[in-house]
């Protein structure tokens, strides 16, 4: 994920309190929203496969230790 640069770097109409008004920002935040769930759904399809990867190789080791395999 690339972390692009919000509109309000060198703007000249920003203030305190500027990004509950500004549509530019809304727009942005919005976008990035949007990608960053979109990249933590990934992360969550990734993750449960690589758990369920972990949990079936423990349950082989269980399986052999109990069958007397080291």
């Amino acid at each position: 994920m690339v972390f692009r640069t919000p509109p309000c770097k060198d703007c000249s109409d920003r203030h305190i309190m500027c990004h509950s008004i500004c549509s530019k920002h809304k727009a942005w935040k919005a976008e990035e929203n949007r990608k960053n769930a979109a990249a933590n759904k990934q992360k969550d399809i990734v993750n449960g496969f690589v758990e369920y990867e972990t949990e079936s190789y423990i349950k082989h080791v269980v399986r052999r230790r109990a069958q007397g395999f080291r």
